[in-house]
């Protein structure tokens, strides 16, 4: 199964972080190949992706479905493909390091199914760790912009 893990430190507090990321339309359009999202209920979202992953070009739609939220410390989601078959499950996690710094962890795993699934999970073993570092960095550089105004 194809997945990745990305770690950064943020040189915010810990509840600032937390503050930014529990708000999904923060960092929604940060995520890589980002058309747009909707709000289903609480915790469900559709999201909309423009996705090229080597012959598999195309927007797809995939539903984020929330499952944990531990404040200050954990956000779990899960995904399930609309338009094609996809599904798997991420999180991003925060670790106070002192007072004015906070580790966040960012893990993703994605799995195409069907016919192709074999050669779409053959490119997503290097897609998915790359979006996860992407995203992650994304994160990081929009928190400490907002911070500076």
């Amino acid at each position: 199964m194809p997945s990745g893990t990305y770690t950064t430190t943020i040189p915010m507090p810990v509840h600032k972080v937390w503050s930014f990321v529990k708000d999904v339309n923060n960092w929604a359009p940060l995520v890589p190949g980002y058309q747009g999202h909707e709000q289903i209920d609480e915790n469900t979202f559709n999201w909309t992706f423009k996705v090229d992953v080597g012959f598999f070009k195309r927007e797809v739609q995939l539903q984020i479905k929330f499952t944990d939220w531990q404040e200050l410390t954990k956000i779990s989601y899960n995904l399930n493909g609309i338009t094609d078959q996809f599904s798997g499950e991420g999180y991003f996690e925060f670790k106070a390091k002192g007072q004015d710094s906070t580790q966040l962890e960012g893990y993703l795993e994605l799995t195409a199914k069907g016919a192709m699934a074999s050669m779409i999970n053959s490119f997503l073993k290097s897609a998915v760790p790359q979006m996860v570092e992407e995203l992650s960095k994304e994160i990081a550089e929009k928190i400490k912009e907002q911070e500076q105004r």
